[in-house]
């Protein structure tokens, strides 16, 4: 909850060819979970955020670190994971916390 970095100073460098890159990159982790393996309410969920419901593998939390290099704009960072708002947020607020953490040791 301390880490700002959603709320200040709007930033938004992230071009058409770079997010389409980004883009391929998350599609092509595929899904760990199938949707036929799923409670009902975790496949409504889907039809609007088609990776709801999936771990954060690090292949994943590799390319949201590459992402908030170019933009904190969350709804484009959620259409680009296929996620809510709220697990981008919280998984950027994560690593970045994490990443302050090994800095200090």
């Amino acid at each position: 909850r301390e880490i700002d970095f959603f709320r200040t100073n709007d930033f938004n460098k992230l071009d058409e060819s770079k997010y389409e890159e980004l883009k391929r990159s998350v599609q092509a982790l595929g899904l760990r979970k199938p949707d036929d393996r799923l409670p009902q309410y975790m496949v409504r969920a889907r039809a609007t955020y088609p990776r709801a419901y999936e771990p954060w593998v690090r292949d994943e939390q590799a390319l949201l670190i590459e992402a908030l290099c170019y933009t904190n704009a969350l709804a484009r960072l959620a259409t680009l994971f296929a996620r809510s708002e709220a697990s981008v947020e919280k998984m950027g607020q994560r690593l970045i916390f994490d990443s302050k953490e090994k800095q200090r040791a």
